[in-house]
């Protein structure tokens, strides 16, 4: 300002400068890396432990698969040994049941037993037995008849029951009477199943 006139001389404002461009770059490449961190972070991130998890179950798969596949051999294993064991089972003398034909091998033996007059008085299956290759179930058989009668059946028994093994024998007779009592025990050779 000058002394005595008007003019006043007014200070100007200052002038604000324009961001630099290497300011404005910088804002722009923070912004740009805060926004390719939250992709990531949100989007890759899953996409990251989901792969982790299916590495884990293919961990888990692999190791079943093995499992299974060792299994698998056993299994193969064993059934060739059976199918060995069946084969000379096939070409024996004996034929062996099965023991879930035991209720029919018990009417075999009545019925024969009846056939030559004897009278059954009981038979009672006892427990069975499970060897490797067979196994045994002891039969007690209680019958009544005459000496050549029951002659005549012990003889079919050791002809036509080749599954059964007689182990014991007792004969009871009274004095002067035609007909004994007898008590048989025998084991019943069937499959091993």
């Amino acid at each position: 300002m000058i002394p005595g006139t008007d003019n006043q001389v007014r200070a100007t404002p200052a002038i604000r400068k324009a961001p630099s461009v290497m300011h404005i770059d910088a804002i722009g490449a923070a912004v740009a890396a805060l926004l390719i961190a939250g992709v990531g972070f949100v989007a890759v991130r899953p996409v990251l432990a989901e792969r982790r998890e299916a590495d884990a179950r293919l961990v888990q798969l692999t190791a079943i698969e093995s499992e299974t596949s060792a299994s698998l051999e056993s299994l193969r294993a064993t059934t060739r040994a059976l199918n060995t064991a069946r084969a000379e089972t096939e070409t024996l003398p004996v034929r062996l049941l099965s023991m879930t034909d035991r209720n029919s091998k018990i009417a075999t033996v009545v019925a024969q037993a009846e056939s030559f007059g004897m009278d059954v008085q009981s038979i009672r299956p006892g427990e069975t037995v499970r060897g490797e290759r067979y196994a045994r179930t002891p039969l007690r058989i209680s019958l009544g008849g005459s000496i050549a009668s029951l002659a005549r059946y012990l003889h079919e028994l050791h002809e036509l029951s080749t599954d059964l093994e007689i182990t014991h024998l007792e004969i009871q007779a009274a004095a002067g009477v035609a007909v004994v009592d007898a008590s048989i025990q025998a084991d019943w050779i069937t499959l091993t199943e």
